[in-house]
């Protein structure tokens, strides 16, 4: 976790970068980066992937490993170029479900 002192829900990123830094000059700038993530369901997440690939014989370990990299970066694609908040359960399992690993509402509930 980034900052385990976050919103649970996480929060502005400007906000957050003027309450803990002052300012956000320092911050890389992504094209839509809107929230400081609290990144605790993103986390969750993959625990659930690693629960659901662990049922599949079908895959190999390799595929396994390749499927949790995909989600970290479905992770940052949401988060720095799309603006999305990875903060909620919701917005974490939009990650699973966009990349066909299961349905959002599945691991939300799970």
């Amino acid at each position: 976790m980034i900052d385990p002192s976050t919103a649970s829900t996480g929060e502005d990123k400007e906000a957050y970068c003027r309450k803990r830094w002052g300012g956000s000059g320092w911050a890389p700038k992504f094209s839509k980066w809107n929230y400081w993530p609290n990144t605790l369901n993103a986390h969750r997440l993959c625990v659930y992937l690693q629960e659901l690939d662990g049922r599949r014989a079908d895959l190999s370990e390799r595929e396994r490993d390749q499927r949790a990299l995909d989600l970290v970066k479905k992770f940052y694609e949401l988060t720095y170029d799309r603006g999305c908040n990875i903060s909620t359960p919701e917005g974490a399992a939009l990650a699973i479900e966009e990349l066909g690993y299961g349905a959002a509402a599945d691991a939300v509930a799970g």
